[in-house]
């Protein structure tokens, strides 16, 4: 089944390299004269070229924008009639019916990490369906061997397959599939039930252990993690610019030279501990590039996760906190420890939402509980 979308991007040139953004258009669907929609908000790049993304193929249409919009619309009626011609009976294959469902998220122009989270999902299935080549032969009981034993068998989560579980939903209703009795493949009640698991932090002797595994060069960075509370995508661009040395506080940001945006699009201050503050100024001086954390070709460091992984394994602590996320969650619960208000540090987390922050004080709870359990007098 061919594609009957045809999508209008501008290719531009960013400082992280040459880039794919969807046209911006006008409230009344005029197109915006060399505008384009980057994660960051639009842009305009004049003299940029325009391409078509047809197929997962991408066709120039030159730097007219005008001209774009009706090549566009051209190409877009030879795939409507093209697609009037094939015959009903042409089946459509699982992998063309998954990327037709992930061409939409791209041509909507939804973030990175989506269109990842559903290439996965897309190639999961797909190798859990290796014997069957068409939409039309996906079953229910494949799709719950899917969930129930396929993704086990990955060790995924219960809220990871909870998920996927409603990502496949998403594709079923995309392409209007039912079973034979008109049902949901899947139903509400097959998708896994989770409960949200105790907050992962590090213990004080865990964090010895750790600074005593870690290099040298990475110590700095691990302790922005904690002391600062940030989320891996947030360190692995940080720049220089970001950090205030006068107020000694660091914001977190658009960088759209490296095509990062603040989850949820939320911009916050962050305070930094003069004691890292002292390393960070030490840092910057013998620093030629306009990351804190660069990798040797002055890219972004994009193997944080990996790094803490390796450091946490040497230093015997428990794999399931082997991820640079723990030290955002002992950033949380260290403040709440020390008397902060879960409302300054829900700011400091970034969280719209305080219940979120309000996962934090889990561990605290337990500990008053206990101490006030053994504070009761039982009639032993």
């Amino acid at each position: 089944m061919a594609s009957r979308k045809a999508s209008l991007y501008l290719y531009v040139k960013s400082t992280s390299g040459w880039r794919y953004y969807p046209a911006a258009y006008y409230s009344n669907g005029t197109i915006k004269p060399h505008v384009c929609k980057p994660p960051t908000g639009e842009r305009k790049f004049p003299g940029a070229s325009y391409y078509l993304y047809i197929a997962k193929k991408w066709e120039p249409v030159g730097s007219d924008p005008q001209e774009a919009v009706r090549m566009m619309e051209q190409r877009q009626g030879e795939l409507l009639v093209a697609a009037a011609t094939k015959t009903e009976n042409e089946p459509l294959t699982l992998v063309k019916a998954f990327d037709l469902w992930i061409d939409d998220f791209r041509a909507a122009g939804s973030h990175q990490d989506t269109i990842d989270a559903k290439t996965c999902i897309r190639d999961q299935m797909t190798a859990h369906c290796k014997n069957v080549t068409t939409l039309s032969q996906i079953t229910r009981q494949l799709c719950l061997t899917f969930i129930n034993e396929y993704l086990i068998g990955l060790k995924n989560s219960d809220r990871t397959r909870s998920a996927k579980a409603n990502s496949l939903c998403q594709f079923f209703r995309f392409h209007k599939i039912t079973d034979a009795h008109g049902d949901q493949l899947i139903r509400k009640a097959d998708i896994p039930k989770y409960c949200e698991g105790d907050v992962l932090e590090f213990t004080a002797e865990e964090m010895g252990r750790f600074w005593e595994a870690c290099p040298a060069h990475g110590r700095l960075m691990c302790k922005m993690l904690l002391t600062c509370g940030l989320r891996r995508k947030e360190i692995e661009s940080l720049r220089w610019v970001d950090i205030d040395f006068k107020s000694g506080t660091l914001t977190i940001q658009p960088r759209p030279e490296y095509g990062f945006v603040p989850k949820k699009k939320h911009q916050r201050v962050v305070a930094i501990p003069d004691a890292v503050l002292a390393e960070l100024k030490d840092s910057k001086e013998g620093s030629e590039s306009p990351l804190c954390f660069p990798t040797r070709n002055g890219e972004p460091n994009t193997k944080v996760w990996e790094f803490v992984h390796r450091v946490c394994k040497k230093a015997n602590i428990d794999a399931k906190k082997s991820h640079p996320h723990v030290f955002r969650s002992t950033y949380a619960t260290t403040l709440l420890r020390n008397g902060m208000q879960v409302q300054d540090v829900a700011k400091l987390l970034g969280h719209n939402d305080i219940s979120t922050t309000q996962r934090y004080m889990a561990c605290l709870s337990q500990e008053e509980l206990r101490q006030q359990v053994n504070q009761v007098q039982f009639a032993l």
